[in-house]
């Protein structure tokens, strides 16, 4: 029988975690303020201003005017939440291709 163990673990903060979820609903095409307040208890423009400023900025995110809880991934934002979402996974990549570097070949 084989085992897996837990080679290394991580605990994220806060701001990791809600990082992320904007990630993904950039990447997604949706971002809801509502989701932020009912998951984190916090107001997303400012939990995360540098973000959002950011992204109002490049012309990626652009606030919904029949739902002020929601904002509208642009086709900017969504080419740019596709970038973000590359980067995160090639970051994975290196996270993975590291653990590998000490196992033998018998352990792949």
């Amino acid at each position: 029988m084989s085992r897996m163990a837990v080679e290394q673990q991580k605990k994220y903060q806060l701001k990791e975690v809600m990082q992320y979820r904007f990630l993904l609903g950039m990447f997604s095409g949706r971002l809801s303020r509502q989701y932020f307040r009912d998951n984190f208890n916090v107001n997303l423009d400012t939990a995360l201003f540098k973000e959002m400023a950011s992204m109002k900025a490049m012309g990626a995110l652009k606030n919904d005017p029949v739902n002020p809880d929601e904002l509208i991934v642009t086709d900017n934002g969504k080419m740019l939440g596709l970038l973000m979402m590359k980067e995160f996974y090639s970051g994975m990549d290196n996270v993975r291709a590291q653990l590998r570097q000490p196992l033998a070949e018998t352990d792949m």
